[in-house]
């Protein structure tokens, strides 16, 4: 309260508007000494306004009054002023992968006025002294704390936007309103223009003249073409807590890393999702939550959870943070703990892949040469298919599986083939497809769309399905996707894989035959070949003649 009063003015501000109305107006004090009409006995005295008693009395008013309408003026001024973003305590972001330093974030804030709602982001690098790619940043804005309204940004439902775009140096701002009923499609109307500065230090500020809820929840995406930067969800001047899951499936265990943001986080316990016939322990363990965890001032905390499988037989493994019970935002990234145990007898789509190295095994793995395409998460590194018992797919990508763009500005033109949606719209997905064609002539596609490594839709044929069963995971540090259909069997006589990126660029696999053995690893340099060798073979004698002599 003290902070808003003095800084607004609404304090001081109302608090003077009754002591100049009463001494200017003349209702009370001024009145009364002035024109004698605060006192009938004072009109049969003499005038004292000559008198040097008088004018110091007079001077006196003057004075006062003058000191208040001064200083309701420093004091309404001061509130237009910038804010002071030394004084605003910054979370700082969590780096989990390399990205351009230009949209790489380090630190951002957000705090509210009377009349406007500020951000503060710096950059690793020089935010909008663009090259080829433009550079580009959002503020998504959950504004009633609803992750279901609002667009889909996947770990929050943002109902405004602030679009702030850099090139050549120029730095813009806009602000926008959702619209539209399909919450996972890029669908904005323009609500104005946003203030927006940047400073040699690389920290890019500006306010937007709206009333933001003090419950938002808040995120930063950053992006220049294929490298993007996302932040945790945050609130504005508030606490925030990420949860970071590092599985280590030789050691079977799950480490929790707890980290707190911009100020200290009471965290009562953690809720733990894990697979029947799965026993955790650790020291803050009970059954399937943690427990006994504390206030985490500024320093992180890692707690480590054993995974006991020994009541497994045969079966896929998960073990996960399902919900944290705390007040303050939460966010939880890595990976989940995921293995099968024992010897698999058949595909089972879980996401965790054992049964296709056991099954399937290398020999019958197609390899895509690596590097072709310049977006990592959808260069395909191998793909196969297996029949017995039904039919399956597998592929994997030198990247993140389905890892899609939350923020699918950039896109030109949209390769969206959704039921229902015309050809304009912006989609944030990454898609897999797989077209195979039968011992009998026909042709059939399944196509898989994602988003952050989660499948927002999946299509037979071009309409939606729930015949074809998809996961989605890591295998062998590979981003990696395997697709079965549901109880049918289609006597499949080719395939091919196809990935496809959010921006429209595909990696296309060579089609194969069913049963057809490995077509041999793929993995080449492009930069380099036998010609270069015969070149360097010849320079190198030369420059050594030249040494010699």
């Amino acid at each position: 309260m003290k902070e808003k009063g003095f800084t607004n003015g609404n304090i001081r501000i109302n608090t003077s508007r009754g002591m100049i109305n009463g001494l200017t107006n003349g209702n009370g004090t001024k009145d009364g000494l002035i024109n004698g009409n605060g006192n009938p006995e004072q009109k049969k005295k003499k005038s004292t306004m000559g008198s040097p008693k008088g004018r110091a009395g007079t001077w006196l008013v003057i004075g006062v009054v003058l000191l208040l309408v001064f200083g309701v003026f420093a004091i309404s001024t001061n509130s237009l002023k910038k804010t002071d973003w030394n004084l605003i305590k910054k979370y700082t972001d969590v780096d989990t992968e390399k990205v351009v330093d230009a949209v790489n974030i380090t630190k951002f804030a957000f705090h509210e006025t009377s009349s406007a709602f500020e951000f503060y982001i710096k950059f690793a690098g020089d935010f909008g002294n663009t090259g080829e790619y433009q550079h580009l940043a959002f503020i998504l804005i959950d504004n009633d704390s609803n992750p279901n309204t609002g667009y889909d940004a996947g770990y929050l439902g943002a109902d405004y936007m602030i679009k702030i775009a850099g090139n050549n140096g120029t730095i813009t701002g806009s602000f926008y309103k959702f619209q539209g009923d399909n919450r996972n499609m890029w669908n904005w109307s323009s609500l104005g223009g946003v203030g927006v500065s940047k400073s040699k230090n690389n920290e890019v500020t500006g306010a937007v003249n709206a009333k933001i809820s003090a419950d938002a929840k808040l995120m930063v995406v950053a992006e220049t073409r294929y490298s993007e930067d996302i932040t945790p969800v945050v609130g504005i001047e508030k606490s925030a807590l990420l949860v970071y899951e590092e599985p280590n499936l030789k050691n079977d265990t799950l480490a929790i890393k707890l980290i707190p943001m911009y100020g200290p986080v009471d965290v009562k316990e953690i809720d733990l999702y894990a697979s029947e016939g799965v026993m955790l322990s650790g020291s803050n363990v009970k059954g399937d939550k943690i427990v006994n965890i504390g206030t985490l001032s500024t320093i992180p905390k890692t707690v480590y959870v054993k995974i006991d499988t020994a009541n497994v037989i045969n079966s896929a493994v998960k073990v996960a943070v399902s919900d944290v019970s705390t007040s303050a935002p939460v966010t939880i990234w890595g990976r989940d703990f995921k293995k099968f145990v024992g010897t698999p007898s058949n595909i089972t789509i879980d996401g965790c892949f054992a049964d296709w190295e056991h099954l399937v095994g290398p020999k019958n793995y197609h390899y895509n040469p690596t590097g072709d395409v310049e977006n990592a998460n959808i260069d395909l590194y191998q793909y196969a298919m297996y029949d017995k018992g039904g039919d399956y797919f597998y592929a994997s990508v030198l990247g993140h599986m389905l890892a899609g763009n939350i923020a699918p500005e950039m896109v030109k033109t949209t390769h969206w083939t959704g039921p229902g949606e015309n050809e304009t719209a912006k989609s944030p997905f990454d898609s897999a497809t797989i077209t195979f064609t039968t011992q009998s002539g026909e042709t059939h596609t399944i196509q898989v769309f994602g988003v952050l490594g989660k499948v927002m839709l999946v299509l037979f044929d071009g309409k939606p399905t729930t015949k074809v069963s998809v996961g989605v995971g890591v295998n062998e540090g590979y981003g990696a996707i395997e697709i079965g259909i549901d109880g049918a069997t289609y006597n499949i006589k080719t395939y091919k894989v196809t990935m496809t990126d959010w921006n429209g660029l595909s990696d296309v696999g060579v089609a194969h035959s069913n049963g057809e053995k490995s077509s041999g690893p793929g993995v080449y340099a492009p930069e380099f070949n036998m010609g270069y060798l015969a070149v360097l073979l010849l320079i190198v004698p030369i420059i050594v003649r030249r040494k010699k002599n």
